[in-house]
């Protein structure tokens, strides 16, 4: 009878135990996604998704990617990958906001407009296609 009594508390405190991680991981991800918001909102974009990205063979304490997607102020929505941890904060491993930024100059340069690519001529102020000011 002790044999019964022994097991069945073994079992309750791997229960116990199982909960008290998925507890933890879960307010990590709740402290993550708050952080990542927060670090888009100081791009100035609005954020629309923030999904954890679980990694099952990573080494213990390594930082979690998140795919985190966005609503920029030119009202474009891209989808970007960073990671957070507790000790380096949010890392964008991908920043599609620059490479749209890029694009917008090299169109630009080669006589286009940035926002819809209509091939602009000389001293025109505005894009006829879409009313984008040109700079």
């Amino acid at each position: 009878m002790n044999v019964l009594a022994d097991s069945s508390l073994g079992g309750l405190q791997v229960l116990a135990v199982g909960t008290i991680v998925l507890l933890i991981m879960w307010a990590t991800t709740q402290s993550h996604r708050s952080d990542i918001a927060e670090a888009v909102r100081n791009l100035g974009a609005v954020p629309l998704s923030i999904n954890w990205s679980p990694r099952f063979f990573a080494p213990r304490g390594a930082p979690r990617e998140y795919e985190v997607r966005m609503r920029l102020p030119s009202g474009q929505e891209v989808t970007a990958l960073c990671q957070c941890s507790m000790w380096t904060g949010v890392y964008w491993k991908d920043t599609p906001w620059l490479r749209l930024q890029q694009d917008h100059t090299r169109a630009l340069a080669v006589g286009k407009c940035g926002h819809c690519g209509y091939a602009l001529r000389a001293g025109w102020h505005c894009c006829p296609k879409c009313g984008t000011t040109v700079v």
